[in-house]
């Protein structure tokens, strides 16, 4: 979480390239269990430079991952705004077209618990 309440998020693609037609449907949902609060975002608008479409199909990973650093908007429709001194449990999705395959689907989600201390 930044000094704004907003959620900070980085990610890297370790799998196969995504092909361009499910990298411009699929979207990052962001939900913060206890609140209610549940947004997407298309991974094109986060990624407009196409960092995670490119992907790393190596066996054993590059070792030199490129990530995508977004900071998830505080404003408008799919804004997210956090409370200071609170604590949240948040969970992160790739949601994608079923061409996007992942023998983990557990891979594509991750849930954490942030606190909020500006």
């Amino acid at each position: 979480i930044d000094s704004e309440g907003r959620i900070v998020l980085r990610m890297h693609n370790d799998g196969n390239p995504i092909p361009d037609r499910d990298f411009d449907i699929s979207y990052v949902k962001v939900k913060v269990l206890d609140t209610g609060v549940e947004k997407n975002i298309k991974l094109k608008d986060m990624d407009p430079a196409g960092i995670l479409k490119r992907g790393d199909p190596s066996p054993f990973g590059s070792g030199g991952k490129t990530y995508l650093n977004f900071t998830w908007p505080n404003t408008g429709y799919d804004a997210i705004k956090l409370e200071p001194g609170k604590n949240y449990i948040v969970e992160v999705a790739v949601d994608y077209n079923a061409q996007i395959r992942d023998s983990k689907r557990a891979n594509n989600t991750k849930t954490v618990t942030l606190t909020y201390n500006p």
